[in-house]
């Protein structure tokens, strides 16, 4: 998905490895493995990391039947939550460039530059421009009804229905096994990218006070950065009621 992504991003430059006819071959391969069931009664279910999110557009007019839930975070919390990274948020930092050449684009305006930018402001930035693209996205006549905002705080505080209206968006069965339920509260107690290490909301809550506590500076600068700009784009008013 990342090499699908990357190469998408570069069709038409002089420096694409690949024009658009090999592009879409190639995309068209990548889903027909992906998409394999492995038996008959099976849905799949891609979870795409957000440096992928210029897939979602292709991906969705190549599947004229496939939907998607565009997961986001508010930006106050985003800030913290990348900020206390390994790294301090260096994925963000490296998908940075892109991010920022589609938003240059999105607004037509190129004045801004990367060079000028914080670390956090640069988190912001990736922000403000994904969850442009988000919604870019969802007015788009024939994939918008496909897709789903999900906003992921609103999702941790109520999971059953939140949790139901993904199934339902996917076209996916809501059985309500007892057996599966308790699996499900499992999961909602262990790291994601990890499920063998206990993370509980408790332990969540405490991770992010801390961070805010920490770099209480940086997630100010981030989000001072962000505000600045969307007062000054019209097309980016709709983010406003997101940023907290």
């Amino acid at each position: 998905m990342r090499d699908l992504a990357i190469t998408e991003r570069d069709l038409g430059s002089p420096l694409g490895r690949l024009n658009q006819e090999q592009w879409d071959a190639l995309l068209h391969a990548s889903l027909k493995l992906l998409c394999r069931p492995f038996s008959s009664r099976q849905q799949t279910v891609i979870k795409a990391t957000s440096s992928c999110n210029n897939l979602v557009g292709p991906i969705l007019r190549h599947e004229s039947k496939a939907k998607a839930v565009l997961l986001y975070q508010r930006l106050e919390p985003h800030l913290a939550t990348i900020l206390k990274g390994a790294g301090g948020g260096m994925d963000a930092l490296q998908s940075a460039p892109a991010r920022l050449a589609f938003l240059h684009d999105f607004l037509d305006d190129n004045t801004l530059r990367l060079h000028a930018m914080e670390t956090s402001e640069m988190v912001a930035m990736g922000w403000v421009a994904e969850l442009a693209r988000f919604h870019q996205l969802m007015g788009g006549s024939s994939i918008g009804p496909r897709l789903l905002l999900l906003d992921f705080e609103r999702m941790l505080a109520d999971m059953p229905n939140e949790l139901t209206n993904v199934l339902h968006h996917l076209g996916l069965s809501d059985d309500r096994d007892p057996e599966r339920s308790a699996k499900q509260v499992a999961v909602m107690r262990s790291y994601a990218k990890s499920p063998t290490h206990d993370y509980s909301p408790g332990d969540r809550k405490h991770d992010l006070d801390l961070s805010r506590r920490t770099f209480a500076a940086d997630i100010e600068r981030g989000m001072r950065w962000a505000i600045r700009l969307i007062e000054s784009s019209p097309r980016l008013a709709v983010l406003r009621s997101m940023l907290e």
